[in-house]
């Protein structure tokens, strides 16, 4: 998970920090604090401001090369995928191969 602090965060949503002070003010929006006070933003603020509900996140992981020749780098590519099951358990699979 990434945090942001306001400048960041006002950037990553194309408005301004004093924009997301007012958000803030106006109880649109909340903003966690560091114990020096400085206020930060996190991935969940991301998604709520852009409107994209956590349940509707997609992560796609693909693999390819350019040609025959670099078939042991597809290879490394494979094996590193299967791996990933253990951190998505819950992911389909989908496996195209193109000529």
């Amino acid at each position: 998970m990434s945090i942001y602090k306001i400048g960041q965060f006002a950037k990553l949503v194309r408005r301004t920090p004093a924009t997301i002070r007012r958000w803030e003010a106006e109880g649109k929006i909340t903003s966690k604090r560091l114990p020096s006070g400085h206020r930060y933003f996190d991935d969940s603020d991301l998604r709520a401001v852009m409107g994209v509900k956590a349940e509707h996140r997609v992560t796609v992981v693909y693999c390819r090369v350019s040609c025959k020749g670099q078939k042991p780098d597809l290879d490394r590519q494979l094996e590193y995928e299967k791996n990933l099951k253990e951190d998505y358990p819950d992911a389909t699979k989908t496996t195209v191969e193109l000529d």
